[in-house]
């Protein structure tokens, strides 16, 4: 079991600290270059689905389109009519199996729970990740 946590003030920066915090337990960080920007485009209907499907995006780009994110240069968040919306941007690159070392195989992670709560101010963002 691994799990994410970050905490921050906005969304978007929640956002981007759990996806660096995600990287980092997937593979190598220094290994790899912002070479390509990814667009991802999400709704949800709870901040905690909305942290889920941010999480199961972020695995899909990896385990699916051998993409790895390094930053998120963009993200933006909105509610309308009760629909959390989220637009962002990755930068990273294609996977390179010969100069990219992953700690964890991608098929073995699994998302468990993602909850995010607001404590004076501060959002906090906790996934845990099942690694078999």
């Amino acid at each position: 079991m691994v799990t994410l946590e970050a905490t921050a003030p906005t969304w978007p920066l929640l956002l981007a600290l759990t996806g660096k915090n995600l990287l980092a337990h997937l593979v190598y960080v220094p290994d790899v270059m912002p070479a390509l920007r990814e667009r991802i485009v999400l709704e949800a209907t709870s901040p905690s689905q909305l942290a889920q499907r941010w999480i199961e995006t972020l695995l899909t780009l990896a385990r699916d389109q051998h993409y790895l994110f390094l930053d998120f240069p963009s993200i933006t968040t909105d509610i309308v009519e009760g629909v959390w919306r989220l637009n962002a941007f990755a930068v990273g690159e294609l996977v390179d199996p010969l100069r990219h070392t992953f700690l964890q195989p991608l098929h073995t992670v699994q998302i468990k729970t993602c909850t995010v709560s607001e404590t004076n101010g501060l959002l906090r963002l906790t996934c845990d990740l099942k690694v078999s």
